[in-house]
């Protein structure tokens, strides 16, 4: 045989075998692919499970927090069962394990989301002869202009107010400037921490009360005139549960709240619960006859954290009211520069004849 031909012979023989790969390596990227997609699907099933155990442990009650997001995440899983290319890479018993985990997921989240707007909506609004609208605005701590939390919640009477600073205290209280020229009433508690706190109204404040729990955080409370009638409103900051102790703390005073809101008088509470309203530790709250603002069978609005995108947002601030209130709308204001997007309820207090 010609040297030539040999050469040729033997060239392609080598292209040959390094343009085709033999069927275990072919196939290995698809099983990687595969066994990937079934796992983030057992994943989104096992944490939607942990969910369900947030009354037991901290780790569990932080899983809870992301109901939204797991929700959002076995939807997404499910998309690709809809492409012919994904179905022919799973044999029929994947295809079957994707779809029930995924679905599990969707039910677990999608029930407890939805038993909690069963109980935690305030009356839609009727005709009342005494309308406030209130704002809840963590306006963070390096935060020290007021200017766009102002505009932000310009239109609300009260405003709840967390995590001032010194620095920001004296904005506020400069008699010459924007705030007192549009909040004249105020009580404010500022720190050097997250926990400073204060009410600002266009309503006399008639008398306030600073309470702290036993981690010394404080929640201020004032009494309010709203023409002939009198409220109570609370403005209060809980820790975030980042450790077995500030877990306990938040969740000993979700369950002073609920004594507190075992009243006769028309009382509102707002504030950075640092806890989202499906979770089992809100329910003393609920319990208690509080009813938080917004209209019926409405989703919590996320407010917290601004500079992640809108899906990954969580509801943790909350405004909360007693049967004496109606409420026409909740929504969400403009940003102020902090990492929470401000609350702003239109309430109304009805007659207690």
């Amino acid at each position: 045989m010609p040297s030539s031909l040999v050469e040729k012979s033997a060239k392609e023989f080598s292209t040959y075998h390094m343009n085709t790969q033999p069927e275990p390596y072919k196939n290995q990227g698809k099983i990687k692919n595969t066994a990937k997609y079934m796992a983030a699907a057992f994943l989104v099933l096992l944490f939607s499970l942990w969910c369900s155990l947030a009354d037991f442990a901290l780790i569990f009650d932080l899983f809870c927090q992301f109901r939204y997001q797991l929700t959002l995440s076995a939807l997404l899983l499910l998309l690709p069962l809809s492409n012919r290319k994904v179905r022919s890479a799973l044999n029929k018993k994947q295809q079957l394990i994707v779809w029930l985990s995924c679905l599990l997921a969707l039910g677990l989240n999608i029930f407890a989301i939805f038993s909690s707007l069963e109980i935690d909506r305030a009356a839609a609004a009727v005709q009342a002869p005494h309308t406030l609208t209130i704002a809840q605005c963590n306006i963070n701590s390096a935060n020290y202009n007021p200017i766009r939390m102002l505009k932000s919640c310009q239109s609300a009477d009260i405003i709840c107010l967390e995590e001032i600073s010194p620095k920001l205290a004296e904005e506020l209280n400069n008699k010459d400037g924007p705030v007192s020229k549009a909040y004249p009433y105020k009580i404010i508690k500022p720190r050097l921490d997250n926990f400073g706190i204060g009410i600002l109204s266009k309503l006399p404040i008639k008398s306030s009360r600073i309470f702290q729990n036993e981690e010394r955080i404080p929640s201020i409370e004032c009494l309010i005139s709203l023409g002939s009638k009198e409220i109570t409103v609370r403005a209060i900051h809980t820790l975030p549960p980042l450790s077995e102790n500030m877990y306990k703390s938040r969740n000993k005073d979700f369950k002073n709240l609920a004594v507190r809101g075992q009243t006769t008088t028309p009382l509102i509470i707002a504030g950075d619960f640092n806890c989202v309203p499906w979770s089992p530790h809100m329910k003393p709250i609920f319990a208690s006859g509080l009813k938080e603002a917004g209209p019926s069978y409405s989703l919590p609005p996320p407010t917290w954290c601004t500079m992640l995108p809108l899906p990954l947002r969580l509801p943790i601030d909350h405004i909360f009211v007693s049967k004496d209130f109606a409420v026409s709308s909740l929504e969400i204001g403009a940003d102020t520069g902090s990492d929470h997007l401000p609350l702003i309820a239109k309430l109304h207090l009805q007659d207690s004849n």
